[in-house]
Formats: C-alpha cells, sequence, structure tokens
C-alpha cells in the first residue's frame, strides 16, 4: 500500500491508534473527485487530496468504523499482510489526527 495521504507531512507517528474511532472534523468538508477525495479544510482553507487507499480509510472513519475494524477490512480487501495495512492505516490517522482533520475519539472500539 502506498503512501495514503499527500499534502499532509512531517507528522509522527504515535503507537497504537487502531484503538481509536476518530470522527472527521466538523471543519472539514469533502469531495467525491474521480474516486479520490478531496479534502477542504475551512479553518485553513487548504485543500487536502487523498488517493483510492486513504480514501477508504477517510470513508470508513464517517460511517464511524473503528481503525481496527479499518485494518481488518482492508487486509482483507487487498490481500495484504495485517502488519503492513495496520502501519499505513496507523500513519494515516496520526497525520490526519495531528493536522485536525480527524477528532480523536478513545472510546474503545
Amino acid at each position: 500500500m502506498a503512501r495514503a495521504l499527500r499534502n499532509i507531512g512531517g507528522f509522527p507517528t504515535p503507537d497504537g491508534v487502531s484503538h481509536l474511532s476518530p470522527t472527521p472534523s466538523d471543519r472539514i468538508v469533502w469531495q467525491d473527485v474521480e474516486g479520490e477525495l478531496v479534502l477542504f479544510d475551512l479553518r485553513d482553507e487548504k485543500y487536502h487530496g487523498l488517493n483510492p487507499v486513504a480514501s477508504e480509510i477517510w470513508r470508513s472513519i464517517a460511517r464511524g468504523d473503528s481503525v481496527g475494524a479499518i485494518i481488518d477490512t482492508l487486509a482483507a480487501r487487498h490481500a495484504a499482510p495485517r502488519a503492513t495495512v495496520a502501519d499505513d492505516v496507523n500513519a494515516f490517522v496520526a497525520q490526519a489526527l495531528a493536522g485536525g482533520l480527524l477528532e480523536p475519539d478513545d472510546t474503545p472500539a
């Protein structure tokens, strides 16, 4: 799986975000553009482009899926090792949290 999030970088990936069920920030609006999502941050007026895998992750989060459930689903769907998928999903979530695109919810899933 390639890097999922473009235009957001430099944020450390915290360990153990798999237990989270984050939600999209209220200040973020998004639009599907040919199968990929474009996010717009109303606060800083920046656009963020998501590739197809990141778009899958975002849609799953928006549906209320936990990070752990997203990892399991993507690993099965893409026939990829769970550890590899977990690294990618956790990195995406950590970057999106650090960038304010997602809001944390540490309620155990």
